[in-house]
């Protein structure tokens, strides 16, 4: 999701890494992406159907139509990354049932609560997880330890590199027992 003209644009469902890649590009002919709030979020299956409409960027809405739409704009769109401990709505993902029961309403009686230090604890204790939101201004507000490295903030570290021993352990025996192990 991005901002642009005053509102959050939403796309979602790249179910391979070409495909996200391709429309990337394509955005970043259109608009200064880092002159742009941009979030980008990749989904592990936890809780819902693995399929496009359960990807996120979500907006905040109390219609289950508006959160399976692969494309549109709103005012305010948000991201999780976690399990949010609730009985989920038959799938729907968790992220999906917790904006339809309480983030919607938050939002309703409170339009400014991304600006609460209490309603954003209060939000935080109950998803027990991260979350991030985008506003039509551009502005990014995050719930949760995010890592920052190099001007983007990650919710988690997968995305380091990743060291593996090289351990052979096929000569595992050999390397401990000394080489008559193999006879």
């Amino acid at each position: 999701m991005w901002n642009q003209e005053g509102k959050v644009h939403i796309r979602k469902g790249f179910m391979e890494w070409e495909s996200f890649n391709a429309f990337l590009k394509e955005l970043s002919t259109q608009i200064n992406l880092k002159d742009t709030g941009v979030v980008c979020h990749f989904r592990i299956t936890t809780h819902g159907k693995t399929a496009q409409q359960n990807c996120h960027p979500f907006p905040i809405s109390n219609k289950i139509r508006d959160l399976k739409k692969l494309s549109m704009t709103t005012d305010v769109g948000c991201a999780h990354n976690g399990i949010i401990p609730i009985k989920t709505i038959h799938n729907l993902s968790d992220t999906q049932t917790y904006i339809l029961k309480r983030l919607y309403n938050i939002q309703k009686a409170h339009p400014r609560f991304l600006e609460s230090k209490r309603i954003m604890s209060q939000i935080e204790k109950e998803i027990c997880s991260k979350m991030t939101f985008l506003t039509s201004d551009g502005k990014i507000y995050n719930i949760g330890e995010f890592i920052e490295q190099g001007g983007v903030m990650f919710s988690n570290r997968s995305f380091e590199e990743k060291l593996f021993c090289d351990l052979d352990w096929l000569k595992y025996d050999e390397f401990w027992y000394g080489a008559s192990a193999k006879k």
